[in-house]
This record gives C-alpha cells, structure tokens and sequence, in this order.
C-alpha cells in the first residue's frame, strides 16, 4: 500500500504600481474652550495636529496607555477603540473596521491599510506583529484614499513608534512583567545621542505564553506562543532644515497547540455534514478504541512530528513538524528623510523594504486519528518609495501632493499529506 500521497501547488505573482495624490486642505479657525482637555498630538492627515482639529472619526491611542493596559498587539487593542475588530485564528487574520473587511483569504490585502512609521503594510499576516516601543497608534475610521492611497476603504491604522532625540540625554530602562496563564515578557530600550547631531534608539522584547485555553485530559494549557521582536531607530539631523530617519525592525510570531482537540465521536443525527461523518466512520472503523466516549486523540495532543515531510518543489526539510503551528516571520527597513524649504515648503522622502515568511501546519481532518495535514509556506517582499510636497504655513489653503510607487512579490507553496497508515493504524505493508 503506498502510505503517503502528496499535492501541492505553487503561486507566485509580482506587481508593481504608481499612484499621485494631491490633496487642498481647508483650515478653520479653531475657537477656544474654556475647559481645558489634554492635548493629544497626531499625524493622521499627514501632518501635526491636535486631534480636537481633525475632521475626521480617528482614535488615538498613546503609548502610554498601551504600556499600562496591557495592550501586546493590535487584536488587543480591539476592545478599546469603537469600531475596530482583528481576529487571530489558528492561521488567519481577519481585520474590520465597522464591519468592513476583506475576509480571511490570505491572497487578498486587507481594505483596512495598515502604516508603520509611514511603511504601507496590506498582508493580513503583518498585523500579527506585536507592539514594540510605541509612540502613539492611531485608528482613521472610513475611506482614507486620498492621503493615505490604495486598500483604505474601511480605514487605516497608523502606528508611530518611538525616536531617539538628537542632542537629549542618554536613558535606558529595562522591565519584565508576569501575566496569568504562564505569560512572561521582557523589554529593554536604550536610546542615546552619540554626536550633536546623530542619535540611536534600540528596543528589544521577547514574550512567551503557555496558552489561555486548558486542555483537561493533557492537563496543560494551549496553544503556546512565543514572540521576538527588536527595532534599531538611527536619526541624523545635520541642520534645521534637513533630518535623516533609518529604521529597521524584525519580528517573529510562533504559535503551537490548537485551542480545541477532538475527543469522542458522539454525533447527533442531522447535525454532522458528509465529508464529516465519513471522516468520523473511518476513524470509528480503523481506531474504535480512539473514539470511544471518554478518549482523547494522544497524537494531537502529544504533539507528535510527522516523522518525514517529502519535498515538494523545492519545499520541505524533511526533518518533521509539529502538526498544529503557526511560525510568522517579517522585516521592515525604511529610510524617512525630510528637509524644509526657505519659502514654506518641505519636501518628504520615505523609502522602504518590507516583508515576511510564514510557516503553517493544521490537522486538516479534525478526526482523532492523523490523516490529513495541510502545510502553507508564505514568502512576501515589497519595496516602495514615496515622494510628498507639502506646505502647511496656514491660511485659507494648504498643500499637500505627492506620488507612490510600489512593487509586490508573493510565493505560496502548498502541500496537502495524507497518511496511508493512519499513523500506523494500518500496516504499511498492505
């Protein structure tokens, strides 16, 4: 009997784009209150300004507030801005905002645009990263296409992080914190201006987590995740005029377990689909002792490897994988560069690199004998460079206009095994 079938496919797919954007922005007086609020800074139209001046429906969230919530990643933060939602299932990302999304399909950007330090960042899979050394996150609800440019129909979410200030003191600061369900997280920051006019800012964090979800016949937690993050921030600013911002940053994002595991085959009549209950029968007929009530699926829950992974076009190590496990991966350089014009103007420069890999493995056939597992591996890279005139001097008008150009490439390999033996529940020599 041949034990191991395997299929697989292999997308890759590359493109490039242009957009211009020119935008006139109206500027109102602003009357005075006489109750003072605080005062909460935010770039959301590409700009300074308080948000009380902005005339749009955006929330900012400072970092402040994020350190002392608790807040680790934007599904976090869900629950303290109306109208977002992001959901992290077993190895997809679902991002709306009032009710408007792109669905699951990880080939698709999200109509939700996300922006580091002014990188674009559309995969579903980049909202995973975890929050390091945050400034400010800020939540634009609505269309945002005019200044912000393509996927931003439902809104965008700009994240700022922290910079290091040239010619202030050196600080530094180190914190660990313990959370319920075996939550551990460390940080270190350290920032320093190393000449009057160069400065760096280093932030590293690691946090790891046995799992929210108690798996009662294992007697542990699920599923365990573990993240490693880090961004190296070097600002030059050689005149008032002219200033130089590089950042570059990686993250990785690892989940393994599952949140629930079948356990018994107990099916009520009409409420069990057909690809399910021949799944569930075959198993009932090859492994009755693994269905009885009561049992549990030891192979799921032990964890085990597949012992050989064959390569597929390339892909595969052979050396085994957990069956339930998520591994993202991403990177982001970008080079910001500003300079100010005599006359009013200032011109913007943001060149960026950016990009992931994932790693995925799901037990595709729910049943508590091993026969089918799916394995995606992701690879994704975008360079883009943007070009912005504005000038901001007040009255009636101001000015802002600029272009963006931008080029994608993205390989999916996918592979779906299906073991023969039922992890040795049928002899391999029939």
């Amino acid at each position: 009997m041949n034990s191991t079938l395997k299929t697989s496919r292999v997308i890759s797919c590359s493109r490039g784009k242009l957009a211009l954007a020119i935008a006139f922005v109206s500027v109102a007086p602003v009357v005075a209150n006489a109750a003072v609020l605080e005062e909460v800074i935010i770039t959301a139209q590409k700009q300074e300004q308080r948000i009380m001046e902005i005339p749009i429906s955006v929330s900012a969230v400072t970092g402040e507030k994020i350190n002392e919530a608790g807040i680790n990643n934007l599904a976090d933060m869900s629950g303290f801005v109306p109208g977002l939602h992001i959901g992290k299932g077993p190895i997809n990302t679902t991002i709306n905002i009032r009710g408007i999304g792109s669905g699951i399909d990880r080939g698709f950007e999200q109509s939700v645009g996300m922006y580091i330090d002014g990188i674009y960042m559309g995969r579903a899979r980049q909202f995973r990263s975890p929050f390091l050394d945050t400034q400010r996150v800020e939540v634009l609800r609505g269309p945002q296409g005019i200044l912000f440019g393509k996927n931003t129909i439902a809104g965008a979410i700009n994240i700022i992080s922290q910079d290091p200030s040239v010619g202030g003191e050196t600080e530094g600061s180190i914190s660990v914190k313990a959370e319920e369900f075996g939550t551990l997280e460390t940080t270190g920051i350290y920032s320093t201006s190393i000449t009057d006019t160069l400065a760096a800012r280093v932030a590293l964090k690691y946090r790891e987590s046995d799992g929210d979800v108690d798996n009662n016949f294992e007697n542990r937690d699920e599923a365990e995740t573990e993240e490693t993050s880090a961004r190296l921030t070097v600002l030059w600013e050689p005149s008032d005029q002219l200033s130089l911002n590089t950042k570059m940053s990686y993250s990785d994002y690892s989940t393994a377990g599952v949140n629930a595991v079948p356990t018994s085959l107990d099916p009520v009549a009409g409420n069990l689909d057909p690809l399910a209950g021949a799944a569930f029968a075959l198993s009932a007929a090859v492994a009755p002792d693994q269905n009885l009530n009561g049992s549990h699926d030891t192979w799921r829950n032990d964890q085990k490897s597949w012992a050989s992974l064959p390569t597929i076009n390339g892909w595969g190590d052979g050396t085994g994988i957990v069956p339930e496990q998520t591994d993202t991966q991403s990177y982001n350089m970008g080079v910001t560069a500003a300079y100010e014009f005599d006359s009013g103007w200032t011109f913007h420069s943001v060149s960026a690199v950016s990009g992931y890999e994932t790693d995925d493995a799901i037990d595709a056939d729910f049943s508590p004998i091993r026969l089918l597992l799916t394995r995606d591996q992701h690879e994704f890279e975008q360079v883009s460079q943007e070009f912005r005139f504005t000038y901001l001097e007040g009255g009636p008008f101001e000015f802002i206009g600029g272009a963006y150009i931008e080029r994608q490439e993205l390989e999916i390999k996918s592979g779906t095994f299906i073991d023969g033996t039922m992890d040795g529940v049928v002899p391999d020599s029939l």
